[in-house]
């Protein structure tokens, strides 16, 4: 796994695993301590390899990006720990060269904007988050400032994406 995030109920820690290509769900039966069992575990493509996962502050979806193929699944929030899959972008064209690699992933505040870093083009994604459906609308792609970018926050007021660039 390359990081957890608990669910906004609190009661569920979601674990993308890269190397399994699935996304473990496991229960909190405290403040700090997991349950013995799993809740659920979503399966991705083969080779996808989920990287990070963020909520919209509403928790009715959940976004996941995936390293190896570059993709942002949206994941409906049906129950607390329990979730479907609604929608799957890529980050590239599929004509594309070369070998697809994204790395950080944001969400605004408000949860109206969703951000994705592609190293293989050196860019980020901004993508809309419809309020209601939960699904992303592609607004703009812009270059990184560098090469390989590896990891992206926004700026406390919300006006800045800051990027690290892992080659340069």
């Amino acid at each position: 796994p390359h990081g957890v995030t608990p669910d906004p109920s609190g009661r569920f820690l979601l674990a993308p695993d890269m190397g399994a290509d699935r996304m473990f769900v496991h229960a909190i039966d405290a403040p700090s301590a997991l349950q013995g069992r799993m809740a659920e575990a979503l399966a991705f493509p083969a080779g996808s390899g989920p990287r990070l996962v963020r909520f919209r502050p509403d928790g009715r979806f959940a976004y996941l990006l995936t390293e190896l193929s570059a993709q942002v699944f949206v994941l409906r929030v049906n129950d607390p720990g329990h979730l479907e899959q609604v929608q799957v972008l890529a980050l590239d064209p599929p004509d594309h060269e070369g070998e697809p690699s994204a790395a950080a992933f944001a969400m605004s505040a408000d949860g109206r904007h969703l951000y994705a870093s592609n190293r293989r083009t050196n860019a980020i994604h901004t993508f809309a988050i419809d309020p209601i459906s939960g699904l992303l609308d592609p607004v703009q792609t812009i270059a990184s400032g560098g090469a390989r970018p590896w990891c992206a926050a926004l700026s406390p007021d919300g006006t800045f994406v800051l990027v690290c660039n892992q080659a340069s």
